[in-house]
């Protein structure tokens, strides 16, 4: 790790001690010590069972336990409260390989933030117990995931700025769907803390551990709905024994290509399901003229130019997979404008529609067909 980024961390970690002298000074502790030790056990805990809600580009929108409790700590406590919350149970083994360095940063960002959201609720004019109340939660959820951001946001200029852009492009989204969830789910947190007292706590751990079967079964669901698609291409190929395997070949080149381009994480494996599913559309054209031996006809090639547009209308209705419906729709178009559906032309081809064309006209080349034998891969 290079220097910049250990001075960073560590400054970091001299601001949060800085505002917890501050705070605590200023403001005192209002939890006793089991109340405390009780907060910090839940947080640990239901950070042991976090989970993925939605990945933008390299970015992921990550559902905590601890960043719920740290925000009913942050509405329903002094700043102090929330910093000690926030900053033990994150520095504290959660399975794996403990990275001393890595803790310290997170813990660090965590306490600023819960404490700092402490400080602002304390200043926000809206009762625990008025209408607006859910309003209050929203800011400072907003608030909360924000400074995060803001952290990280610090970390990339220090690991890489080259990488910044890319943060940048999607920090307000990460910021909004991010907090929404927390927000909402802290808010029956807090509702229920302010009639039920400690006694809610174990409630809240259930509201979240429901919340991540949900989601356990929605990305099953998601799997069993991709593995039917898949499975689609797989039995169009299966017909003709010269394209069997050509989406795989496909995917397996362009996702080498994309790598080159230095693509990572979800970028890259939407990438390659992509072109795994690039003629998907080719459903429902006839198999006489999809394994026809001779050249095709004028009538027969404008049907086989429509399946980008039909792929592209297959994959639409799955909102997990829009980003991949215009490198679907595109991947025949050419440089110079010459191809379909639309007469794209140069920049205009979305980067990730090239790759897979590239791809795609490299695997046919390379494959031999019934009316003529495979070129060398040279």
């Amino acid at each position: 790790m290079n220097l910049r980024v250990i001075v960073y961390i560590f400054s970091l970690f001299g601001i949060s001690l800085m505002i917890f002298t501050h705070t605590s000074r200023y403001y005192g502790f209002d939890v006793s010590i089991w109340q405390l030790i009780l907060l910090i056990g839940l947080a640990w805990i239901l950070d042991l069972f976090s989970f993925i809600l939605e990945k933008l580009g390299e970015n992921k929108i990550k559902l905590t336990g601890g960043m719920i409790v740290n925000l009913i700590v942050a509405l329903n406590s002094k700043p102090a409260a929330a910093f000690l919350v926030g900053f033990i149970s994150s520095i504290l083994p959660s399975g794996g390989r403990y990275e001393a360095l890595k803790e310290v940063f997170n813990a660090s960002q965590i306490s600023i933030a819960a404490s700092l959201s402490s400080l602002l609720a304390m200043n926000i004019p809206i009762d625990n117990h008025s209408p607006y109340f859910i309003l209050k939660v929203i800011i400072v959820a907003l608030f909360y995931v924000g400074l995060n951001s803001m952290t990280m946001f610090g970390l990339f200029v220090t690991l890489d700025v080259s990488k910044l852009r890319k943060f940048m492009s999607n920090m307000i989204p990460v910021i909004f769907l991010g907090a929404i969830p927390a927000g909402l789910t802290s808010a029956l947190g807090v509702f229920m803390f302010n009639y039920m007292g400690y006694y809610s706590l174990p409630i809240v751990g259930g509201i979240f551990a429901l919340i991540r079967l949900m989601h356990f079964y929605r990305s099953k669901y998601i799997e069993a709905k991709l593995e039917s698609l898949i499975a689609m291409v797989k039995a169009l190929e299966e017909k003709d024994k010269y394209t069997r395997g050509h989406s795989e070949r496909t995917a397996k080149y362009a996702e080498l290509l994309g790598k080159k381009l230095g693509y990572k994480g979800n970028h890259l494996e939407m990438l390659r399901l992509a072109a795994l599913l690039h003629d998907i559309g080719k459903i429902g054209i006839p198999d006489a003229i999809l394994n026809k031996p001779r050249i095709l006809t004028k009538e027969e090639y404008d049907q086989i130019k429509k399946h980008p547009v039909k792929g592209a209308e297959i994959i639409k209705p799955f909102s997990y997979l829009s980003k991949i419906v215009p490198w679907i729709r595109y991947h025949h178009e050419a440089w110079d404008g010459s191809g379909y559906p639309d007469g794209l032309k140069g920049n205009d081809i979305p980067e990730e529609a090239r790759i897979i064309a590239i791809a795609d006209v490299y695997d046919a080349l390379t494959s031999r067909r019934s009316y003529r034998l495979e070129y060398d891969e040279e």
